[in-house]
């Protein structure tokens, strides 16, 4: 049995790929996992992409009597292109692994965007808000759309293809609320049993601290590293120096400036999204069978 787990990205994946998937499946390697679908299947070529020759490279993960599982968040796309290529994903994960069982966490809207951001700056952006969620996307240009978070769409296009019974979709703020009945429900979709003292339930791969990240955009402008344009392990490494910088400029500003700084970010996110959300959310309710607004989510 195959288990893809898609996404998206700010929903808990580095818990799920460090504390759960391990214990599901042993053999369970995230390095190696991410380089076969990063080379495979989502930066291949549309034109040049051959499932006769690329099936071998997955043979470990074909028919199997043991849970293998697949991982990458953006396999739901990306957030920094707008999920430009969500269909193409799909239709190849379809082509390739007809018979698995995907599983998708989703996240508030307004809480997901701010998530994004923040972790943009975290890894070095320099763009203000603004500038992130409203930047024109062309051709040669491509930005965040807010359509990226209509999980309703997602979730739908991924049960009609696999089947209702094969894909899992759950809100990150289940794990956040009721982490157990969160795993607990992973197990049930697999029929398997997972052992809940040997997950160590803690935060992972944080972004940006509490009201911090205007000052440490403007701390970033220091250096050229762009997290979208420039991902090498050179930079990845100068850029722990600026963290030590940015620890210790965030450890003397006052909370009530960063309290004033997160809520201004907080209104931005709010003008952006307004009611965009609500209809995709209540289709996403009666869809799943969940009541979202107890997380959160804007209904109406």
């Amino acid at each position: 049995m195959l288990l893809i787990h898609i996404g998206f990205f700010r929903t808990a994946s580095t818990f799920l790929q460090k504390r759960v998937f391990p214990i599901i499946d042993d053999s369970f390697n995230f390095e190696h996992n991410l380089r076969l679908i990063l080379d495979n299947l989502v930066y291949a070529n549309s034109l040049t992409f051959n499932q006769k020759k690329t099936i071998p490279i997955f043979k470990e993960y074909l028919p199997n009597k043991k849970i293998k599982i697949l991982s990458y968040e953006c396999l739901s796309g990306h957030p920094y292109s707008g999920g430009i290529n969500q269909n193409e994903i799909l239709q190849r994960l379809k082509v390739m692994f007809p018979n698995s069982s995907i599983l998708i966490i989703f996240r508030e809207q307004r809480d997901h965007i701010k998530s994004i951001y923040k972790k943009y700056i975290r890894e070095g952006g320099k763009k203000k808000i603004d500038y992130f969620l409203n930047k024109k996307q062309s051709i040669h240009n491509i930005s965040f759309k807010k359509r990226y978070l209509n999980y309703y769409d997602i979730i739908s296009k991924y049960k009609e293809k696999f089947g209702n019974d094969k894909v899992l979709a759950l809100p990150f703020e289940l794990l956040k609320y009721e982490p157990i009945n969160f795993v607990s429900q992973i197990a049930d979709f697999l029929d398997i049993k997972i052992n809940i003292q040997k997950i160590k339930f803690e935060k992972l791969n944080e972004s940006s601290k509490f009201g911090f990240f205007e000052i440490e955009r403007l701390i970033n402008k220091i250096h050229a590293r762009d997290p979208i344009l420039d991902l090498s392990k050179k930079n990845n490494k100068n850029l722990k120096y600026y963290n030590i910088i940015k620890y210790f400029i965030n450890s003397v500003i006052p909370d009530l400036v960063l309290k004033k700084t997160e809520f201004r970010l907080e209104q931005k996110i709010d003008y952006f999204c307004k009611n965009y959300f609500c209809l995709n959310n209540l289709r996403l309710q009666k869809e799943l069978k969940l009541d979202l607004k107890k997380y959160g989510y804007k209904l109406r």
